[in-house]
């Protein structure tokens, strides 16, 4: 009788100190895949900050690349360079179907025999 008194005090601290523990053990849990998720994002801001330190480094020491950086991101050209933008298909019939009369009066742009400027 006294062993099965034991056990059931045994068992009954146990429990106690089980639900004593448990919120602080979840707590604990959570805490750890916060400081995952941070550490991961962390990482890739640091990976982030070292690509930038590159690409500062070859826009201030790499001429070509200046240019071609002002080219892409600009959408800078060099004085007298003449510009073509190409417009996919299906964009430019979704553009000439809205309306017939739209379509009719639309001028269409002629070039100069001599500039190389567009005119209406």
């Amino acid at each position: 009788m006294k062993r099965i008194d034991r056990l059931f005090w045994i068992c009954i601290i146990g429990a106690g100190i089980f639900l004593l523990f448990f919120p602080v053990l979840s707590k604990y849990l959570e805490l750890k895949r916060s400081e995952e998720k941070i550490s991961t994002e962390l990482r890739d801001i640091e990976k982030k900050i070292q690509d930038l330190q590159k690409e500062s480094c070859l826009i201030r020491h790499d001429a070509q690349h200046l240019e071609q950086v002002m080219r892409d991101e600009l959408k800078l050209v060099k004085p007298g360079e003449v510009v073509y933008k190409l417009i996919p298909e299906d964009v430019a019939n979704q553009k000439a179907k809205p309306d017939a009369v739209q379509a009719n009066s639309v001028k269409k742009p002629t070039l100069p025999a001599a500039s190389g400027k567009l005119a209406n």
